[in-house]
This record gives structure tokens, sequence and C-alpha cells, in this order.
């Protein structure tokens, strides 16, 4: 069992009671749990409106979620980068020889383009 006790405005928490009473001087604790709760609330526990609150708020996995999905586009983004740099290079090249580049590499970046934009509105989105 882990036992938690409100202490100057903070959480401590122990998994012993007399450890609790002689380390903090606390008899009882606000809140027992057993230890593989406390583990599933990612050992957080705080002190929110005078009550013991476990885990993260509503607004902070809200904010968390946010975060991963920018992640996600910005490793996509990066991919989409990483594979058209062939079709980057070569119309590049074309050009610079005064050829016509080559229409499937011109429908593949395109295509890419196409898609990282969808992808920079939705980041800038979860941004504002």
């Amino acid at each position: 069992m882990v036992y938690l006790a409100k202490k100057n405005g903070e959480v401590i928490h122990h998994t012993d009671m007399a450890a609790m009473m002689a380390i903090d001087g606390i008899e009882t604790p606000d809140l027992a749990i057993p230890d593989s709760a406390f583990a599933a609330y990612g050992y957080l526990a705080r002190v929110i409106d005078g009550e013991i609150y476990l885990g993260k708020t509503e607004a902070e996995k809200a904010e968390d979620k946010k975060l991963w999905q920018i992640a996600q586009i910005d490793e996509e983004l990066v991919k989409i980068n990483e594979k058209s740099i062939r079709a980057s290079a070569a119309l590049s090249l074309a050009t610079a020889k005064g050829e016509t580049p080559n229409e499937e590499d011109i429908q593949f970046l395109q295509e890419y383009e196409a898609r990282a934009e969808e992808l920079r509105d939705e980041r800038r989105l979860l941004t504002e």
C-alpha cells in the first residue's frame, strides 16, 4: 500500500505507516491506495483545490495529446521531405540544364506537397 497525506500544501507519500509517522509526524494518511494504483497514476499526486489529486488533470492529458499529435505530424513531414529529395533534385537538375522535367517527378512532388500542406495546416491549428 501507498499512504498519502497533505503536508504544507503538498502530498507526501510512504509505503510504511511507521515511517510516515517518524519522518513526517503524520499518524493517519488522507488516502491509502495499492502500489499498482499509484503506479497507474504515474506516481503523480498533488494537492489541487485542497484535495489530493492523483495523476494528470484533463487539461494536462489534453496538452499531452496535442503535443503527441504535433510530434506525429512533424515525423510525417520529415518523411515527406526525405521521400521527395530525389524528385526535387531531378527537377532542379532538369531545370538547370534547360530540359523539360520528368512529368512523374512533378506529379510525385505535387502529391507530396499537397499532403505536406494539409499537415502544416493541421499543425498550425494545434499550435494556435
